[in-house]
């Protein structure tokens, strides 16, 4: 019975370590809309692509004392004889349902040889279970990275239930040649944050002003803002938004203030390469509602003894989903070269 009780506490163990990891690393998956489904393959999530209903005056009627065609796709309404009828139908609304699937799990499995193990002076349990935990974080916030590079070009969503819906505001690419050409870190962070007010006016623009913004950039991007006066300097700032010596900032215009190691050149073909806008990338804002994710199952591990091969074997797993949800509460900051 020990040996059943130590194997229980090592396995919550193994899993405490691994979750510990993934949550310290991982940016994205607490910025997105979440769900979880105990079984099956997909779920609906609510795509409200503008913030606010539009205006009735600029719908087109319908046959009068019917209902005409879907308004996410044609912008109809219920009509009587008289006009157009305050009342508004369900399919009236424009927002739509987007079925999101689950993809296929990521799965990270480590084999600890038993002799390799009690030879070296390290604990190989907790590197490894940082490791997974490190790597899960990383997959995650990756895998959302592309969703918010399709998300930037997107113009039009598949509904689960009336086709396609018409996407009412896109997502926007706020250029500054000024943070490329800057000299100095200082000047470089101020730039950015004129450009973090220059996105939450786009934002706004399109009405997406209910849900928190998060802006999220690299390491020097940030470290840049650190520098800025405008971002820290008690002057500019009210009460505490961080310091140089604290090596953080907390939020600039009402918008928290993120970094990740992923957002790759790479991962943002798309966004790099959108008309008007620069070759170098500097940050998102967004809020949860852009991407949707679904989870079949969050983080899990489990563990064993190989005896044929002398090894002690640990694997770390999670089954998630991803879909653009909202593109208007989306908008990236770029600089460099400006695309014709």
């Amino acid at each position: 019975m020990a040996d059943v009780a130590s194997r229980e506490s090592l396995s919550l163990t193994i899993y405490a370590e691994t979750l510990a990891a993934y949550e310290r690393k991982n940016v994205f998956a607490e910025i997105v809309t979440k769900k979880t489904i105990s079984n099956g393959k997909s779920a609906q999530f609510i795509a409200n692509t503008r913030g606010e209903e539009a205006a009735v005056a600029s719908l087109v009627a319908g046959t009068a004392g019917t209902v005409g065609a879907n308004a996410l796709n044609t912008g109809v309404v219920r009509t009587h004889g008289l006009g157009v009828d305050s009342r508004t139908l369900a399919s009236d609304v424009i927002i739509g349902e987007r079925t999101i699937t689950v993809e296929r799990p990521k799965i990270v499995r480590k084999n600890i040889d038993d002799f390799d193990a009690q030879i070296v002076a390290y604990d190989t349990r907790q590197i490894v279970t940082s490791q997974m935990g490190s790597t899960m974080a990383n997959y995650v916030d990756r895998r959302t990275i592309k969703e918010l590079d399709k998300a930037m070009i997107v113009t039009s969503l598949l509904d689960a239930n009336y086709g396609s819906i018409q996407v009412q505001d896109v997502a926007s690419n706020v250029y500054s040649s000024a943070i490329g050409s800057a000299v100095s870190r200082e000047g470089k962070g101020d730039y950015t944050v004129e450009g973090i007010f220059s996105m939450a006016a786009e934002l706004d623009d399109k009405d997406q002003m209910d849900s928190e913004r998060y802006f999220v950039c690299n390491n020097e991007t940030f470290y840049n803002i650190l520098l800025s006066q405008k971002a820290v300097n008690g002057d500019w700032n009210a009460g505490d938004n961080g310091s140089i010596a604290s090596g953080n900032v907390f939020e600039i215009g009402g918008v928290k203030i993120l970094r990740s190691n992923n957002l790759a050149a790479n991962l943002l073909t798309s966004t790099l390469a959108m008309s008007g806008g620069g070759q170098t990338f500097v940050g998102f804002m967004l809020t949860k509602e852009v991407i949707g994710l679904l989870e079949l199952y969050g983080l899990r591990t489990n563990q064993w003894d190989d005896m044929d091969y002398d090894q002690y074997v640990m694997k770390a797993a999670l089954a998630t989903g991803y879909g653009v949800l909202n593109p208007a509460s989306l908008c990236a900051l770029t600089t460099g070269t400006q695309n014709a």
